[in-house]
């Protein structure tokens, strides 16, 4: 594409393609096997795949501010809605190319993210290297190549035509 992406822009293009609120049905085709591609194969995060079965009313945000703190969660996503706000599961994205967490930055995260999710909530740390946190241990580190490959078999299985959504996807596999 000739430009160097952001995080924000590379998040922000995964919300807006995987978003039901944008492409229906297959937006949630895809939400769904995103989030399986994050957490298979994980045991502490069975009830969160296992409940996408009957999952519904999913909310999908990028850049999601974190009240009082000035920050903001690169990709909050929830469903299962318990009244104003609240959700019956969820999980929370912080990606990095190779930029540093800061200090604070993930228990701001884990925190707020808590106060909208009653039930399960998972934690992902998306970086380069996968390397899992030293300070923040209940981040689940997965490294955005491990991502984009477990992503790419299960879109395979899909229906899937959307000529802008593969030439992001090869933008996003040129910037890892």
């Amino acid at each position: 594409m000739g430009f160097s992406a952001t995080e924000p822009q590379i998040t922000s293009g995964i919300v807006h393609f995987i978003n039901p609120k944008n492409y229906g049905e297959a937006g949630e085709s895809r939400l769904k096997v995103f989030l399986q591609a994050l957490l298979d194969g994980q045991p502490k995060y069975t009830t969160l795949v296992e409940s996408l079965k009957k999952g519904h009313s999913f909310t999908v945000e990028a850049e999601k501010s974190v009240p009082k703190d000035g920050r903001r969660i690169d990709i909050f996503i929830a469903w299962n809605p318990q009244g104003e706000d609240k959700y019956q599961y969820g999980l929370i994205i912080e990606a990095k190319f190779g930029h540093k967490v800061t200090i604070g930055q993930l228990s701001s995260y884990r925190k707020y993210a808590k106060k909208l999710i009653n039930n399960d909530i998972a934690l992902i740390l998306l970086t380069l290297n996968g390397n899992p946190s030293n300070r923040n241990k209940e981040w689940h580190p997965v490294q955005w190549f491990t991502l984009m490959s477990r992503w790419e078999r299960k879109l395979c299985k899909l229906n899937n035509s959307d000529t802008d959504f593969n030439n992001f996807r090869r933008f996003v596999w040129n910037k890892i």
